[in-house]
């Protein structure tokens, strides 16, 4: 049914009265096109209404209110934005850039002739000037006072090379220490100072975009055509001040200043009486609710005409849906009036010639499949009010509902069984979507249902199969490889992002806990790119990161030894015991001294609860690279030997060459 009507209107109690569950008379089809029907007297009020209410007072009042805040952020803005960019501002920022100019030239001019026999050139230069200054804080954190000049004594150190400084070093730095102090470089650094805080004031002055302007004034022009007109007057103005203030920052040279863009008259007078103006007709919008009574009638009134209206608009679907309900009403009279028994007979009758006894079969042959045969189950069908059904339950001399005897496990290969059984008289090979066919608390049928849809697939039907659970998605990656021919197959991993949510697939991604030793590295080495320019190593935030990376490194430890050590003989998530890769097995003392200090320092630093006289110092990035640094050479050395092993041990398995006299 369509919606979008009054609430409690006419139009919604009859639409409640062709709801399926509904227990009131249904309406006429005449009934509701009587309601659907407007005069033209019906329409002329309609539109008057709408006109008349379009004005409410109250809501007039609040879209008022709502553009003068907008006004007066506005207005805020361009004050400072004409102190900040108006003529006599852009005066005084041309006189310091003049004069950060002139005196920098000076104390160059004055660098040149002090600094002309020195061995290397540039001395005096701001390059030079920042190595002064950073031998200067360097200086004062060793002493905790604030040097204006550096140790210039014969013997003194050097706080750059914290060599003894010779008579000609400790003559160039007393000649450094007079030029830092003299006159003019003290001038040229006064004087860039104030300019590059007034350049960091321009910077940082807000100022609107066009279409930002326009968009928060969108209300304040629907006012009236001259407010419109005034938006466009607002929004040029900030605009023109955009260019102004983008020109003085770029600004490189003294010559640039006279062709910077002109600042657009002035708008904050304009702006505040707008804003009064807003005010004292919101105040009257205010006065005039207050006194108007018949408002809501009218409202009342407006309301039911487009709901008529709009039922007009709807009557083709309205008047289906009746005519549905008529016909469903007659439907069940029929279902009412039939004697379903003999029916159903005719139906059991064909099911038990036809369907059971294939399907008894099936299901049998796919309950041992599953080894489900030390369970006591019988093929039961039945027929009621015409309808077909069969079940698999206990054969027992009391019947009992499976769920109260069979396991979790037991009871998902029964359900699978079933519909194994009933899907297996599809010729048609339709596609299968199964979720998560095995429990984690029934391991027994794990690789016999891996082998069960395996073997379904190699019929040339499409299985799809969901799970979580990692033993039973390796034991259908085997039996997709083991059947012959092989089964294709593809894998996909499902993941969720902080970003994108739930629901990304990748052919190539695997989860964390599937992950190999080398991709593990891999992905660790790219988590600690992420982390290149961290600083601060105090934070809990950056604590938290540092102990979920060598959680994982102590993780991608205990996989190497499963992986790369032991050579597969034994994995988590499979049930074989692979003995063939003992032949590259090699465990020496070396490998247990390098693992036991490697995953001692790891479990140190992954969340493992220290006494706090121990005071392990955070880790930093350069501590993480060392550590993964060493994980990825010893996987290498060990791989090399492994194999070298391997080829070794090959000969074991071949009788000696005889040798021939």
């Amino acid at each position: 049914l369509p919606s979008g009507y009054t609430a409690a209107g006419a139009v919604v109690k009859l639409l409640a009265r062709l709801e399926i569950k509904s227990k009131d008379v249904m309406p006429s089809a005449a009934e509701i096109k009587n309601l659907a029907a407007l005069s033209e007297q019906d329409m002329a009020d309609l539109a008057g209404l709408e006109q008349a209410l379009a004005s409410d007072p109250s809501t007039m009042a609040t879209k008022r209110r709502r553009a003068k805040a907008a006004l007066e952020k506005l207005l805020t803005a361009s004050e400072q934005i004409d102190a900040a960019l108006s003529a006599a501002a852009l005066e005084i920022y041309r006189n310091l850039y003049a004069t950060a100019d002139s005196t920098a030239q000076a104390a160059q001019l004055a660098a040149s002739g002090a600094f002309a026999t020195m061995p290397l050139s540039g001395v005096g230069l701001s390059p030079w000037r920042y190595m002064f200054d950073h031998a200067r804080a360097y200086l004062a954190s060793v002493t905790g006072i604030d040097h204006q000049h550096l140790p210039d004594q014969e013997g003194d150190r050097c706080m750059l090379c914290q060599e003894p400084m010779t008579a000609d070093a400790a003559g160039r730095i007393q000649s450094f220490n007079d030029f830092v102090t003299g006159a003019a470089n003290k001038a040229a650094q006064v004087a860039s100072i104030a300019h590059e805080e007034a350049l960091r004031q321009i910077k940082g002055l807000t100022i609107a975009t066009g279409e930002a302007v326009e968009a928060a004034l969108g209300e304040f022009g629907d006012l009236s055509a001259a407010r419109k007109a005034m938006v466009a007057l607002i929004s040029a103005y900030y605009v023109e001040a955009g260019k102004r203030r983008d020109a003085i920052v770029v600004a490189a040279a003294l010559s640039e200043y006279a062709a910077f863009p002109q600042l657009a008259a002035p708008v904050a007078s304009k702006l505040r009486t707008e804003a009064e103006a807003l005010e004292a007709e919101a105040l009257t919008d205010d006065k005039a609710a207050a006194d108007d009574g018949n408002r809501a009638t009218d409202r009342a009134r407006r309301d039911t005409l487009k709901d008529r209206k709009k039922l007009g608009d709807d009557l083709t679907i309205v008047l289906a849906r009746l005519a549905n309900l008529e016909e469903r009403r007659k439907l069940l009279s029929c279902c009412d009036a039939v004697e379903t028994g003999s029916v159903s007979r005719q139906m059991t009758s064909l099911r038990r010639s036809l369907v059971m006894q294939d399907l008894e079969k099936r299901v049998v042959a796919e309950i041992e499949t599953l080894a489900l045969t030390h369970i006591p189950f019988a093929v039961n069908d039945r027929s009621q009010d015409g309808q077909s059904y069969f079940e698999v339950g206990l054969n027992a001399a009391k019947a009992i509902s499976n769920s109260k005897v069979l396991s979790e496990g037991e009871q998902r290969a029964l359900a699978l069984a079933c519909f194994l059984a009933e899907v297996g008289g599809d010729t048609s090979r339709q596609g299968m979507i199964i979720d998560d066919p095995v429990s984690s608390l029934d391991h027994v049928r794990i690789r016999r249902v891996a082998a069960r849809l395996v073997k379904e697939a190699a019929t040339g039907r499409q299985i799809i199969i969901f799970t979580h659970n990692l033993l039973f998605f390796n034991e259908v990656v085997d039996a997709a490889a083991q059947a012959n021919p092989p089964i294709p197959l593809v894998r996909n991993y499902i993941n969720k992002s902080e970003s994108a949510g739930f629901g990304l697939i990748s052919e190539t991604d695997e989860p964390w806990i599937a992950q190999s030793v080398t991709k593990r590295i891999e992905t660790l080495k790219t988590r600690l790119k992420s982390f290149d320019g961290a600083t601060d190593f105090t934070t809990d935030a950056w604590r938290r990161s540092a102990k979920d990376f060598y959680s994982d490194l102590r993780e991608t430890w205990e996989r190497l030894v499963e992986e790369i050590l032991l050579g597969k003989v034994v994995e988590r998530f499979n049930s074989d015991v692979k003995t063939q890769s003992l032949k590259g097995v090699v465990v020496e003392d070396e490998d247990h001294k390098r693992i036991y200090w490697a995953m001692k320092r790891v479990s140190e630093r992954s969340g493992h609860d220290m006494a706090s006289a121990k005071a392990i110092p955070v880790p930093t990035p350069n501590d993480m690279k060392s550590d993964l640094d060493g994980i990825d050479q010893y996987r290498i050395d060990t791989t090399k030997r492994k194999k070298d092993a391997e080829k070794r041990r090959i000969e074991f398995e071949q009788p000696p060459k005889a040798t021939v006299l």
